[in-house]
């Protein structure tokens, strides 16, 4: 192990350091005299010093031979108290659906070198590695841009560092939320990671809904033990939708929150051609209202027995009123034709006949 001390200048009858060593069995033995008042560095061969306790110190001797006092005891396995405190990360959380920022509580030691970030995939388990040194107190916040959060948890530990090179101990983590979904039949199952992180736990998760055309809202709270959900409550008019979900702590005097990945869940299209209608003017079936279902876009088209195009739209809630050419449209078969696409990225066509009763 390494042992040595800074530069000094202990005065004009200075001759000499005397380097000492206490052995773990507690008897003391001379390693060194050095003479100068520069810096000093040496290696000591110590066995199994990170275990057995080996300390050291120094005092100096003047040219008359008369010995300074001791220094005090510098150790090989180190006291609690020698250790900064640890600090609390207030949270992991994801932005612009990129990247992670982490913040986390300012030290108060005095003796303050640097910050030290660790970094591990997944939920306890694996190493961490160091992935950042910040030397600025007061900068207390991160953004980790090596990550793909859609498909993986990262987890933090903060570590402050004092100016004798040692790190706080019984570091606490924090992690990513990670959310996952599948599309289902008429619903959208969502399943996230837990943030487990905070002294008093997550109060909700609030999962945030938008679709195109529809700004992002609330659309469920959910306990702090829930880490599933479906959405029933899908708008047949859009098929496309997207998902975050974000914990917040439960604390009422300054709760944080952490973000999860967003994710993107589409719906198939689906058409449903009713075979006929009767516009008689009695207000029930008097039109013909093809329903699209999670349909992006749509092009109707119906045609006449002799092959005249009597009505088009590409809207979806356009309906046939049964005119052809402008005139009430005779009993008699029609020809359709529909062409749609879905926020897959799908096309599809329907061709078939729809009848006019009276």
């Amino acid at each position: 192990m390494s042992v040595g001390w800074n530069a000094s200048q202990p005065g004009k009858y200075f001759s000499h350091w005397v380097l000492i060593r206490k052995n773990p069995d507690g008897t003391i033995i001379e390693l060194d005299k050095v003479y100068s008042t520069d810096s000093f560095t040496r290696n000591d061969n110590a066995p199994q010093h990170e275990k057995l306790n080996y300390c050291y110190a120094t005092y100096s001797v003047n040219i008359c031979g008369v010995l300074g006092d001791t220094s005090e005891w510098s150790c090989s396995v180190k006291k609690s108290n020698d250790f900064p405190e640890k600090i609390r990360i207030y949270t992991v959380t994801v932005e612009e659906n990129q990247y992670l920022a982490i913040y986390w509580q300012q030290t108060t030691q005095e003796n303050f070198d640097s910050y030290r970030l660790y970094k591990r995939e997944q939920k306890a388990s694996g190493d961490f590695d160091r992935i950042a040194q910040i030397n600025d107190r007061n900068k207390v916040d991160f953004a980790d841009e090596n990550v793909n959060v859609s498909q993986q948890v990262y987890c933090y530990q903060i570590r402050p560092v004092n100016n004798c090179g040692l790190e706080a101990i019984d570091n606490d983590e924090a992690c990513s939320i990670l959310l996952k979904g599948e599309s289902m039949p008429f619903s959208n199952l969502m399943t996230w990671t837990t943030y487990d992180y905070w002294k008093n736990g997550v109060s909700e998760y609030n999962i945030e809904k938008s679709e195109p055309g529809i700004s992002p809202f609330s659309v469920t709270k959910t306990n702090a033990s829930t880490k599933k959900w479906v959405d029933n409550n899908l708008n047949y008019d859009n098929g496309l939708y997207y998902y975050t979900v974000i914990a917040n702590e439960n604390d009422k005097i300054n709760p944080y929150s952490s973000r999860s990945n967003s994710i993107e869940l589409i719906q198939s299209p689906i058409l449903y051609v009713p075979n006929a209608f009767t516009p008689n003017a009695d207000a029930t079936n008097d039109d013909w209202r093809p329903k699209p279902v999670f349909v992006k876009d749509y092009e109707l088209k119906i045609y006449n027995r002799y092959g005249q195009l009597i009505f088009s739209t590409n809207q979806k809630y356009d309906f046939f009123k049964g005119k052809d050419l402008g005139e009430s449209a005779s009993t008699d078969a029609y020809v359709y034709l529909i062409t749609y696409s879905g926020w897959d990225g799908s096309t599809h066509s329907r061709k078939g006949t729809v009848t006019i009763l009276k």
